[in-house]
């Protein structure tokens, strides 16, 4: 059987659609476009018996005199399939609206199985989640400015914009890395070790820690500094606030530390969208932690190999990025050497990191359509190309067709199971 991946599937549906070599459809357009066709047909597969994507739960039983047990249901749960006691495999029923509150049932309630009657363990199986499909985006070539060293490696990229220390000068150049043009540049900065670039600005480590908004020629010299989800940078600018200050130097938004005592000392973390810190502990270079702002509460999150951490230049969602240029995951799976940094993680373009020779990459992988019949895949296209002519405000009667014809194969050879053994039931 072949393997086949998101970007065969785009191809294939492209084809069909006439729309081959053509730029109509975004990248983000062909990721969303794609899975919408993705859940039509993993629809389809559930609603025709199929199990391929079937999941089992053992659910323990609680002992208690309610009269109902409620188990939360999985973070993946889309559909159940089946709910039987799981030592004699006896069906458990859905409870109706006119049962008793005793009978021997389920029903699911604000994403909760509620069980009554029953107070044994029990063996789910369900549907997860129709999983989502990505796409790689193609490469673009950046033009690297003259005062970029790879070797040294001081700069940091955020979307087009790139920062770049030239010792030479005693300067930070912003440029344009994709036209090449000059955006601002800053004098006086001697002895740079480390520039980190974020949506708001970018962060210089000289002397001391100094922000520098893209749309200001205001400074601040801060504590420490950390990037969130959106790559957004904050700052310590005092211990008693986490500050988030704009493109234009001013502080627009706030976390109020004055009453957590807990807060750690860290020069750089990255903080999630639930307000949760994960930093490098002081002084250490391969300690993980996570302080919880909420609960003004400190865990220990894992210990890193010292190779896989060594010098940590910033962390940013589940990346990391070390000042030898290379990208890891915080769990020390190697993505990519020779990196200068992040773009930004974009649902728009796909996009991305930047290496030392230019090329921006995609952050997303292809996705490989795991399923064990190449008509799902052919399917899939002709659902994706019909939604390509309805972009295209375009009938496609031929193209309908095709797909009708291509469903009904696909339905006919879904089934994996054709033995049917013969049973003798007596009947009176």
């Amino acid at each position: 059987m072949l393997k086949l991946n998101a970007r065969d599937i785009i191809k294939r549906a492209q084809q069909l659609a006439d729309l081959e070599h053509s730029d109509f459809i975004s990248w983000n357009e062909n990721v969303q476009l794609l899975n919408e066709a993705f859940q039509k047909v993993y629809q389809k597969v559930i609603n025709h018996d199929d199990k391929t994507y079937l999941k089992k739960a053992h659910l323990i039983a609680v002992a208690n005199n309610e009269k109902e047990i409620i188990y939360d249901l999985p973070e993946d749960f889309y559909q159940l399939y089946s709910l039987n006691d799981y030592a004699t495999n006896r069906c458990i029923a859905r409870n109706t609206l006119n049962d008793p509150v005793n009978t021997s049932g389920y029903s699911i309630e604000n994403n909760q199985l509620i069980i009554t009657g029953v107070q044994r363990d029990l063996e789910m199986k369900y549907f997860p989640v129709c999983p989502t499909i990505t796409l790689k985006a193609d490469n673009v070539k950046g033009v690297l400015p003259v005062e970029y060293i790879p070797s040294t490696g001081i700069a940091d990229v955020y979307d087009t914009k790139i920062a770049v220390y030239n010792a030479s000068s005693e300067s930070v150049i912003v440029f344009d890395i994709l036209t090449g043009e000059t955006l601002k540049e800053v004098t006086g900065v001697t002895s740079c070790s480390k520039i980190i670039a974020g949506k708001n600005g970018f962060v210089v480590k000289a002397s001391d820690l100094t922000f520098y908004p893209w749309e200001s020629t205001e400074t601040v010299t801060v504590i420490n500094y950390i990037t969130d989800h959106n790559k957004n940078l904050w700052f310590n600018v005092s211990l008693t606030k986490l500050s988030f200050i704009d493109e234009y130097g001013l502080e627009s938004e706030f976390i109020d530390l004055s009453e957590k005592v807990n807060y750690p000392s860290f020069e750089i973390g990255t903080m999630t969208e639930d307000k949760k810190i994960y930093y490098l502990e002081d002084g250490t270079i391969n300690v993980l932690d996570m302080y919880d702002i909420e609960n003004d509460k400190v865990e220990g999150v894992s210990i890193l190999p010292t190779t896989a951490i060594n010098a940590a230049n910033y962390f940013f969602k589940d990346l990391v990025i070390t000042s030898n240029g290379t990208l890891y995951t915080f769990y020390n799976d190697k993505v990519e050497t020779s990196v200068i940094g992040i773009n930004k993680i974009d649902m728009n373009t796909g996009y991305g990191y930047t290496m030392k020779n230019g090329i921006i990459r995609g952050i997303f992988n292809d996705t490989n359509i795991d399923y064990p019949n190449n008509m799902f895949v052919q399917f899939l296209s002709y659902q994706l190309a019909i939604q390509y002519k309805a972009k295209q405000n375009q009938d496609a009667p031929g193209l309908i067709a095709l797909y009708t014809e291509a469903e009904a194969q696909f339905y006919d050879t879904i089934g994996r199971d054709d033995y049917n053994h013969s049973r003798i039931n007596n009947v009176y």
